[in-house]
């Protein structure tokens, strides 16, 4: 969007527009990211057998009980992503609002070791470090694969994530191991919410609160019948000092008022010529 500055030069104004959304979807393209949220989600994505199939991030809900979970599935990454290689670098700024993230790695793909540190590192070397937010790692497409043919790949990954990082082997075709996901994410969100909420309630705790200790400047206008009455200890003062029967002391008492932005009031509260104006605790009055 252009606009143009004062002195007529072109100016580019950029809106930078975020996802708000509990859990984000990562991983590399083809991981079957758009087929979990397809599944799990109410969310109808395009999918298809080739990389790069998701071009805009979408959204879905997921009822667990009373809640919900609102997951955005992330365009694939690659690496360099961070440094706007791929389509990724201009979708990993949707992450940083996600409260959990899920991993998603194919359980065919050459190496799961490499895949895993590719998405973490990108997620590292993002202006913000992205990798510091709570995970869960989904070995996915395991239909129709044994326990013997999981063992190592679950092994390798449970030996890279960090401690406390759970791993999950889940099938969205067969639906295998879904029902586990959900329910560690909803515990996981409503954790992050809980801290996310602790964390904000501390930060406004350490925010200086700043009072008046001089309120001798305050005045109030107040509309009267026949006019208007001013209160306030500063202008009150100058009033008992004014002689009301004297031109010049009248004057400087309007000018008073101009200065300390009475007057200005005033005529917001649609002051008339010929309206009274009083003073708190006198009898002495001026017309505007």
């Amino acid at each position: 969007m252009a606009e143009k500055g004062e002195a007529g030069e072109k100016i580019e104004v950029y809106l930078e527009l975020k996802l708000l959304a509990d859990i984000g979807l990562v991983g590399l393209p083809n991981a079957g990211k758009s087929t979990f949220l397809s599944v799990v989600s109410n969310a109808r994505p395009e999918i298809a057998d080739y990389p790069f199939t998701t071009l805009s991030p979408n959204l879905g809900v997921v009822d667990v009980g009373k809640s919900s979970l609102l997951i955005a599935d992330i365009p694939g990454l690659i690496e360099g992503a961070s440094e706007g290689k791929g389509l990724g670098g201009e979708f990993l700024r949707h992450i940083e609002r996600t409260s959990v993230l899920v991993h998603l790695i194919d359980v065919y793909c050459d190496n799961v070791a490499t895949s895993y540190k590719t998405i973490q590192a990108e997620l590292k070397n993002y202006k913000l470090d992205l990798s510091n937010k709570p995970q869960v790692v989904a070995l996915t497409k395991t239909e129709g694969l044994g326990a013997a043919a999981l063992a190592e790949p679950m092994k390798v990954l449970k030996k890279l994530v960090p401690k406390g990082t759970k791993v999950i082997a889940i099938s969205s075709q067969s639906k295998k191991g879904l029902n586990e996901i959900i329910k560690t994410l909803d515990k996981m969100v409503k954790a992050a919410h809980k801290s996310q909420a602790k964390a904000q309630k501390k930060e406004e705790s350490k925010m200086p609160v700043f009072r008046l200790s001089n309120t001798e400047g305050a005045w109030k206008v107040e509309k009267v019948a026949g006019g208007f009455k001013i209160s306030g200890s500063k202008i009150e003062k100058f009033a008992r000092r004014t002689d009301f029967e004297n031109e010049h002391g009248v004057r400087r008492l309007r000018n008073i008022m101009k200065k300390m932005g009475i007057d200005h009031e005033l005529r917001r509260h649609k002051v008339e010529h010929g309206d009274i104006i009083s003073f708190k605790g006198m009898s002495e009055t001026i017309t505007y």
